[in-house]
């Protein structure tokens, strides 16, 4: 038998109100299950996307398509830190997110960018992986802190110096 509590909502013939389900826990052992379901979903989905959907992939693992796409966003990014800070619940996976989304549009544009395009980014960024375009634009004083962060002077000598002195030959 139902009956009306005092606030006129429903309450049991007992005269307890409805409790709402116990809702589970936000945080276990350390780890945001939440953003933790959305990670895996995404790397669920990125090795299956041929086979996969979107939406199959988040029901498969209890997310949604908006955390979904997030996690993607954010494993696309390539920062295992990032990820991991997302999983621990340190910072909100659609924060996350929304920080790298121009990094990953950036790092997709190289990946799919051909050598015009690569020249013409360097000519207005002077960004390049080109070791001898980056040496010859570099400064003297560029050269030896990059000689110094590579290594020993006899590393730099036989891997740079002895293959040049050899050709000559």
């Amino acid at each position: 038998m139902q009956v009306f509590s005092k606030n006129g909502g429903p309450s049991r013939a007992n005269g307890r109100s409805r409790q709402s389900p116990q809702r589970r826990a936000q945080i276990r052992h350390g780890v945001r299950v939440a953003n933790l379901r959305a990670i895996t979903a995404a790397k669920f989905y990125v090795a299956n996307k041929d086979s996969v959907t979107l939406e199959g992939a988040a029901l498969c693992h209890g997310t949604n398509i908006s955390y979904l796409r997030a996690a993607i966003t954010v494993l696309k990014a390539g920062d295992r830190n990032l990820a991991d800070r997302v999983v621990q619940g340190v910072l909100s996976i659609l924060t996350a997110a929304k920080l790298v989304k121009p990094q990953v549009r950036a790092i997709e544009a190289l990946k799919d960018a051909n050598p015009a395009n690569l020249a013409a980014i360097y000519a207005a960024t002077g960004f390049t992986n080109e070791l001898a375009k980056l040496l010859t634009k570099s400064s003297s004083t560029e050269r030896t802190d990059a000689a110094r962060a590579f290594g020993h002077v006899d590393a730099i000598w036989a891997d740079m110096v002895d293959p040049l002195i050899s050709a000559a030959e």
